[in-house]
């Protein structure tokens, strides 16, 4: 967690055990939900720019032409809206893409994220926290089970139709990256996975031991990927990097000592990458990562996730935090806590800027994003 004093430390751990509860299940039709509301005059459209980011009660927002215009869609049910959460979302194309979570649950759609299906869904005591395709049939989705006490890999080759479980240890499993149908990458509590047989045979590819665990992972082509995480193990949590150029034979760490954990990383070739973690640290690298130059956004922030679209085009979700209000006569911060949300940033300078594209303030409707991606389409002629 990021340092946080007091009733602050408190909610927020609250939040956290919620989110990571039992999970809900939910039936339904997935239907036009509303739309978001972005300060000022919406950027210039980008043509082919499709960006998607998922979180709660079961929410999915996508944009056609770089966040000039969105559109947002759920499949929730009536009931705790914390029980039906999101966590990953991923497209092999702009039409066929997949989103995780809670339950195990995978839904999918073939239409860009206008319509989602359930795909699969599994026991409440599991979690599907990240996904990954390498092209309109081959997908991975990772995860755990048994309550923690295992890892949980599932996978496709005919874009859903059918799931099978591919791995079970007990490695807790926060992340995956795949660069084709053969290569993949999982990272979590134990270290990295890899597999070169699409998934038939996962093994042990570098290992990290406790308090030491990685929380996101991303290759730009076979050879060049990175991960990255955190200790875990208490208010503060340094952050560090690893990389590797050979596939991962080999893996070195680029950055250690970060001040806060490290969620979140995106390249879009083998040299240019960013990398976001709690505190609002944001690291950006145009040498692959041999030196990473540190740009820190408002320390309150927590950011979960990041995606590049291009060099200069890229997005960033803000997790929730908590304040409390103070009640009335006393001087006590023990009042309701009041959920406050900056969920998406957008950056068009290559992560020099931010803004923020929605917001959402209030527990009544709680909208919290937690995961985003985006693709480069080029236009039909």
């Amino acid at each position: 967690m990021k340092r946080i004093l007091g009733g602050r430390l408190v909610a927020c751990l609250l939040l956290s055990a919620v989110l990571a509860a039992g999970c809900g299940s939910s039936r339904g039709t997935v239907g036009p939900y509303g739309s978001l509301q972005t300060p000022g005059p919406p950027p210039p459209a980008r043509a082919g720019a499709h960006v998607w980011a998922v979180g709660m009660p079961l929410l999915v927002v996508a944009s056609a032409n770089g966040g000039a215009t969105w559109r947002t869609s759920h499949r929730a049910s009536p009931g705790d809206p914390f029980t039906q959460v999101l966590y990953g979302v991923a497209f092999g194309d702009a039409s066929h893409g997949w989103t995780v979570g809670k339950t195990d649950v995978v839904l999918a759609t073939t239409d860009g994220g206008s319509s989602w299906n359930l795909q699969h869904e599994g026991p409440s005591d599991g979690c599907l926290l990240d996904v990954a395709a390498s092209d309109a049939r081959h997908v991975w989705a990772v995860g755990y089970t048994d309550g923690r006490a295992h890892g949980l890999i599932l996978a496709t080759v005919n874009g859903g139709a059918t799931w099978q479980r591919q791995y079970g240890g007990a490695n807790d499993l926060a992340a995956i990256a795949v660069t084709d149908a053969q290569h993949g990458w999982a990272v979590g509590t134990k270290g990295i996975l890899a597999t070169s047989d699409g998934g038939a045979h996962w093994r042990l590819q570098c290992a990290v031991s406790y308090p030491y665990r990685l929380h996101a992972v991303t290759f730009s082509d076979a050879r060049h990927g990175w991960a990255v995480g955190g200790t875990g193990s208490g208010v503060i949590e340094p952050g560090f990097i690893m990389a590797t150029s050979d596939g991962g034979a080999h893996w070195t760490t680029q950055l250690s000592g970060a001040s806060d954990r490290l969620n979140g990383v995106s390249f879009v070739d083998s040299l240019r990458g960013w990398v976001v973690g709690n505190g609002g640290v944001l690291y950006r690298t145009t040498d692959g990562g041999r030196t990473w130059a540190l740009n820190q956004m408002s320390t309150s922030w927590e950011l979960g996730a990041v995606a590049f679209s291009d060099a200069a085009h890229g997005w960033a979700i803000v997790h929730p935090h908590w304040d409390f209000q103070t009640a009335s006569g006393g001087g006590d911060k023990n009042g309701w806590g009041l959920l406050q949300q900056l969920a998406l940033l957008r950056t068009v300078d290559g992560g020099a800027t931010w803004t923020v594209v929605q917001s959402a303030r209030g527990l009544a409707s709680p909208v919290i994003l937690t995961d985003v991606t985006c693709k480069d389409v080029p236009a039909a002629p």
